[in-house]
């Protein structure tokens, strides 16, 4: 039985062309995409491509020089059936080898199928497969790939822009010029005497306006009201209570200073401080909510760790303005951490500069410890951080939870794993899901609480357009997980597949943290590839293989028949990027001369 691939973007015609070949007696193969034909080509090659000639991922004449550049697919006829009927293509379809030129506008079914029937007149060419039968496919067989390498060593070439001592000069100078305003300082001092009446702290809050409108709006915020609404100081004061008011105003006079004078700045080389901000407070939201799920943990100290977590980076970016750009640079061009970046160009990262300025503030040492460690690596909180594990976990986890839903910028564009912090945290129904649902919606409601809100000023943007990656191609992924409720990198992933309902998937992302999960995550694999309709997904799909070491793999049987290769979390932006594109594009090729074959 000889087999037709049908390639156009219309589905209606293919599949009245599939019904008209079928009814004859031929076996008929379709795609919408030159991609997704070239993957049914490598999988089993057709005896004749019927193909459109522009097609939305490309275009017709570059399939047929890939066909002629492709030992196994050489002997494809081609024919063009085309709404095209401009002069050039044509001509140059035919200089490739085109077998027959059909235009859409002089269609009639007898037409169509005395030229197909006049093209298999004369005996077929032999498969593109090495002639292998009709009823028999030859095994592709792919290379295993090499371990993904590790990203950070590329900052052992990289020498420290300035010294430990001018390191400590610029903050030293930063920390006189960047004392809390005088209200608030009042304030603070007033609430840490034990013999100050709240009565006395409404009247010291009403000293700045700013702060006190802020205050009594977030007393009746859904973080903090417990029924009707507080309408006096006093009432804000009692209900928030004295030392989380503390927190809370220290926080929100530290963003004052560093927001009242900036504007977001449209400049990828730069750190945006509104956008670094709203990522702050979108990390306050999202931590708090993870607080109130988890006993033991105070949503509020929470919230205000979470809100002043990259405090440092502000710090830094003001401190030394010529040199950050450089650091901010160096990180995304390399792919790494940006805290790894910073501890390699300026001796010192945000974490330690924020400890240091948190202290100097007088912040409690419970939130300025959480603060320091929330970048630490999950199984090392319980050693470093005992007394306030759930507290750095929970800051930890808000963080990378925005981060992976897109929200502000930090200036760290890495995704990081989520599955340890959920596991330290070990709270019943807690997922990624149930924290992500309506949570942009209620950072937007806080935004206006928190940040200054001058009429001069822009609206702050809340997504960040130079953290989203670019495919060269369609981007419909296929993720796959030991743990998809605990995973924020899968909804990173899933977040960005091209807006379709119900696409066919045309890449495969596994996520495996540890090596024991190869067989259950090989099984899901093969399970989720059955389900799809297509037979293009059914065999060499690419695969991008995820893994803290850049090296645990699927069983070698399974990854040999698939294209793939690894990335190591946590990953950039852009090395996702980079290695989705390189598969994708075709860029992996089966082993030549490969001679094993599995039954049709």
């Amino acid at each position: 039985m000889q087999t037709i691939l049908l390639i156009d973007s219309c589905a209606l015609t293919r599949d009245c062309l599939s019904t008209i070949l079928r009814a004859k007696g031929f076996r008929v193969q379709s795609a919408a995409q030159i991609a997704q034909a070239k993957t049914m080509i490598t999988k089993r090659a057709p005896d004749l491509i019927l193909t459109e000639i522009r097609l939305p991922d490309d275009n017709a004449l570059n399939l047929m020089r890939w066909i002629i550049e492709t030992p196994t697919a050489t002997s494809i006829r081609v024919c063009l059936l085309t709404n095209a009927a401009a002069k050039k293509p044509i001509m140059e379809a035919i200089e490739l080898g085109a077998s027959k030129v059909m235009l859409k506008s002089k269609f009639t079914v007898s037409s169509f199928l005395d030229t197909i029937g006049a093209l298999f007149e004369t005996p077929p060419a032999q498969s593109g497969t090495g002639g292998a039968t009709p009823d028999q496919t030859p095994e592709l067989c792919y290379p295993i790939p090499e371990p993904a390498p590790d990203p950070t060593l590329a900052l052992k070439e990289i020498k420290p822009v300035l010294t430990r001592k001018q390191l400590q000069d610029r903050l030293e100078e930063f920390g006189d010029l960047c004392a809390l305003p005088d209200p608030v300082a009042r304030l603070l001092e007033a609430i840490d005497a034990p013999e100050t009446p709240i009565e006395r702290v409404a009247e010291l809050l009403k000293m700045d306006q700013t702060i006190a409108m802020k205050v009594m709006r977030i007393a009746n915020s859904s973080t903090y009201a417990r029924g009707e609404q507080t309408t006096t100081l006093k009432d804000a004061v009692l209900r928030i209570g004295l030392e989380h008011l503390r927190e809370l105003v220290a926080g929100l006079g530290i963003i004052d200073q560093f927001t009242t004078e900036h504007r977001s700045i449209d400049a990828p080389g730069e750190l945006d401080p509104v956008l670094l901000w709203t990522h702050a407070l979108g990390a306050a939201v999202c931590s708090s909510k993870i607080a109130t799920r988890c006993p033991g943990i105070d949503p509020e100290t929470v919230f205000t760790g979470a809100l002043l977590h990259d405090i440092g980076r502000m710090i830094l970016a003001q401190t030394m303005p010529e040199l950050y750009p450089r650091v901010l640079d160096a990180a995304h061009s390399m792919g790494v951490p940006l805290e790894l970046t910073e501890k390699r160009m300026l001796l010192s990262d945000h974490t330690s500069i924020s400890q240091s300025m948190l202290i100097a503030w007088n912040l409690p040492k419970d939130l300025v410890e959480a603060i320091a460690n929330h970048h630490i690596e999950p199984s090392k909180i319980a050693v470093r951080c005992p007394k306030n594990q759930n507290l750095v976990a929970a800051i930890a986890l808000g963080n990378r939870i925005v981060h992976a839903i897109g929200i502000g910028s930090s200036g760290n564009r890495v995704i990081s794993p989520t599955e340890d912090l959920f596991g330290l945290l070990e709270v019943p129904d807690l997922s990624v899901g149930s924290l992500v649902d309506g949570l942009e919606e209620e950072i937007e409601s806080m935004r206006s609480l928190v940040y200054s809100s001058s009429s001069d000023r822009t609206p702050a943007p809340i997504r960040s357009q130079n953290d989203a990656p670019a495919f060269d191609r369609a981007f419909h992924p296929l993720y796959i997980t030991m743990s998809p409720e605990h995973d924020a990198i899968g909804h990173w992933v899933m977040s960005h597949g091209d807006a379709q309902e119900h696409p066919e998937p045309n890449i495969v992302i596994i996520h495996l943290r540890q090596a024991r999960d190869r067989q259950a995550l090989s099984e899901k694999f093969e399970t989720a590839l059955a389900s799809c309709k297509s037979d293009s997904v059914t065999s060499a799909m690419p695969v991008l293989m995820l893994s803290h070491t850049g090296k645990i793999a699927l069983p070698e049987d399974l990854i040999r028949k698939h294209p793939s290769l690894h990335l190591m979390t946590p990953f950039s932006v852009l090395h996702f990027e980079q290695r989705v594109n390189h598969l994708l594009n075709g860029n992996i090729r089966p082993i030549e001369g490969w001679v094993g074959r599995n039954a049709a």
